[in-house]
C-alpha cells in the first residue's frame, strides 16, 4: 500500500553542505533561479557532459517526490523529480525529463518509521540542452538521487544511474551505425567531416549560434566550440580545408570564420556577403556564392581573394553550391519564383561554362562527379536526376527508377563512384556503375537526416533528432 507523508520536514544548510562533494555544482540560487553553470551547461550540453547539478528537496516538496511501501512484501521507494516545481530560464521552461527512479536501502533495513522521523532527498541532475519540437523548452535529467535522514543526514537509500552504454561498436549490425552519439543540438544546419575522418563539425544555429568541433578518432568527444551572436544571423554552413588544416564557418550574415581545425585557434574573420559555401580540393580555399550569383574563391590562409565573378542584378542569390572533386568545376543552384537555374564554371580560368534551367522549385541539392562532367540534382518528387555537362545542352533525366527516394541531401564519393543521398526518414548509398541501392540504418525516423561523407568514401555521418551517427 502506498504510503503518504505529511509531516513537515526542514533541511539545514549543514546537511547541504555536508552532502555536496567537490565536483558537483549546485543547480539553482539561493533565490531559486537557475544557476549561471546550469544555464551554461544547457546551452552547451556536449562541453558539459560530465558536470553534475545538485539540488535539495525538503519539506513538503520531498514528501510529495517520494512513493513507498517499506513494509509490504515487496518493498520499493521510487522518488519523481518531474514532480517539481522549476524556475524558468529568460521565460523559457526547464523541464525534467520524466523518470521514476527506484531507490535500493543503504546498507541496513529501512522502514517506514525511519522516513517518518524526518527525510530530504538530495538530486543530482545533468544538463540534457534545448528541445525546439514542439515549445521551446530547457532540460535535465536526474542521474542521482539520495533520501537521507534531517536528524544525522545518514543516507537511508540511493539511486546512481547506470553507466552509459558504449558509444561506438567494432561490430555493429549490418547497415547500422558504428557510433551513436546522443544529446547533440537538435539545431543542426550543416555537418562536415574532414578527408581522413578523424574530424567533425557541426553548424548550429538557435539562441547560441556556434560551430562545434568533435574527434571521431575513437567515441566521438567535443574538441572545442566557439559561438558566434545572435546578429550572426546563426551558422549556415561549415566545411574543412582539403588538408584538414583549418575548418570555416559561414554565418547567415555572410562573414566566413576560419579556425585551426585541431585546436580551434588562428582564427580568421573573412567579411565576406555570402549566402552558401565550399571548400575546394586540393588547398585551402574556399568558393563562396553571394547576392546576385557573385562567385568568390577565398584564401583560408590568408583572408584575401583568388578570384571573382560579379554578379548580376537578374540573378538570385545561390541556395547550394558543388565542386568537382578535382576542384576543377564548380557549380551553383538558385531559384526564382518559379524556376531552378544552375550555373557551372571553371574555377581558375573563371570561365562560365553554361547553365540549365529548370521549371520549378522543389530541387533540394547538387553534387558534382570527380571531373565535374556529370551532376546530380534531388528533387523532392521525383528524386534523383542527372546530365551529361560535356554536351551542349545538356538535358536532366532521371537517374534511374530505384532511386525517387532520393529527395534531400546528396553527396558524391569519389573514391568508390557512388552517390550518397537521404530521403524522408532513410539515407541511401547508389553505386553509380551497377545502379544497386544500399540503405543505412537509423535508430530513428526522421523527416531529414543532414549527411556528409569523407573524402576518402570511408566514412558517413548523419545528424538529425539529436543524434550524431557514424558509419565506419
Amino acid at each position: 500500500m502506498k504510503k503518504t507523508y505529511g509531516t513537515v520536514l526542514f533541511l539545514f544548510i549543514f546537511f547541504f553542505t555536508t552532502l555536496v562533494v567537490a565536483e558537483d555544482f549546485p543547480l539553482l540560487t539561493d533565490d531559486g533561479e537557475a544557476s549561471d553553470g546550469l544555464t551554461e551547461a544547457l546551452l552547451y550540453p556536449a562541453e558539459f557532459k560530465n558536470k553534475r547539478f545538485v539540488y535539495i528537496s525538503n519539506s513538503d516538496e520531498s514528501i510529495y517526490c517520494l512513493d513507498s511501501s517499506l513494509s509490504s512484501s515487496k518493498p520499493f521507494v521510487q522518488v519523481f523529480p518531474q514532480r517539481i516545481t522549476w524556475p524558468q530560464i529568460g521565460g523559457v521552461e526547464l523541464r525534467v525529463n520524466d523518470i521514476a527512479l527506484k531507490l535500493i536501502p543503504e546498507g541496513r533495513k529501512i522502514t517506514d518509521n525511519d522516513l517518518d522521523k524526518g527525510f530530504a532527498i538530495k538530486w543530482l541532475f545533468k544538463a540534457t540542452g534545448q528541445d525546439f519540437r514542439t515549445l521551446p523548452v530547457f532540460k535535465i535529467q536526474a542521474v542521482g538521487a539520495e533520501v537521507f535522514s534531517t536528524q544525522d543526514a545518514k543516507v537511508l537509500m540511493r539511486f546512481e544511474e547506470p553507466p552509459p552504454q558504449p558509444i561506438c561498436t567494432d561490430s555493429p549490425e549490418p547497415g547500422f551505425p558504428s557510433c551513436t552519439l546522443n544529446e547533440i543540438s537538435n539545431e543542426i544546419d550543416a555537418v562536415a567531416v574532414n578527408y581522413n575522418a578523424t574530424l567533425v563539425a557541426l553548424a548550429i544555429s538557435g539562441v547560441k549560434p556556434r560551430i562545434e568541433l568533435y574527434n571521431i578518432k575513437n567515441d566521438p568527444e567535443l574538441l572545442w566550440q566557439s559561438t558566434f551572436s545572435l546578429q550572426s544571423g546563426g551558422v549556415a554552413g561549415v566545411s574543412f580545408s582539403s588538408d584538414s588544416q583549418y575548418v570555416a564557418a559561414l554565418l547567415g550574415n555572410g562573414e566566413i570564420h576560419r579556425f585551426n581545425a585541431a585546436t580551434g585557434g588562428e582564427h580568421l574573420a573573412i567579411l565576406s556577403t555570402g549566402t552558401i559555401s565550399k571548400t575546394l580540393s586540393p588547398g585551402s580555399f574556399i568558393a563562396v556564392s553571394s547576392q546576385n550569383g557573385e562567385l568568390t574563391i577565398w584564401r583560408l590562409e590568408d583572408g584575401t581573394i583568388e578570384w571573382k565573378i560579379s554578379g548580376k542584378k537578374t540573378r538570385g542569390d545561390a541556395d547550394k553550391i558543388a565542386v568537382s572533386g578535382d576542384g576543377q568545376i564548380i557549380t551553383t543552384l538558385e531559384y526564382t519564383e518559379s524556376a531552378t537555374i544552375i550555373r557551372y564554371w571553371e574555377i581558375y580560368n573563371s570561365k562560365a561554362l553554361g547553365q540549365i534551367d529548370l521549371q520549378g522549385t522543389n530541387y533540394n541539392d547538387i553534387a558534382l562527379n570527380n571531373n565535374g562532367t556529370k551532376i546530380f540534382i534531388s528533387n523532392q518528387s521525383i528524386g534523383l536526376l542527372t546530365a551529361d555537362l560535356t554536351t551542349k545542352n545538356p538535358e536532366m533525366k532521371n537517374y534511374s527508377q530505384e532511386t525517387s527516394s532520393c529527395t534531400a541531401n546528396i553527396n558524391y564519393i569519389n573514391s568508390s563512384n557512388e552517390i550518397q543521398c537521404s530521403g524522408e526518414g532513410e539515407i541511401f548509398t547508389i553505386s553509380l556503375e551497377s545502379k544497386k541501392i544500399s540503405t543505412l540504418k537509423t535508430p530513428v525516423k526522421s523527416a531529414l537526416w543532414i549527411v556528409s561523407v569523407s573524402l576518402n568514401g570511408k566514412t558517413i555521418i548523419g545528424v538529425s533528432s539529436g543524434k550524431l551517427l557514424i558509419w565506419r
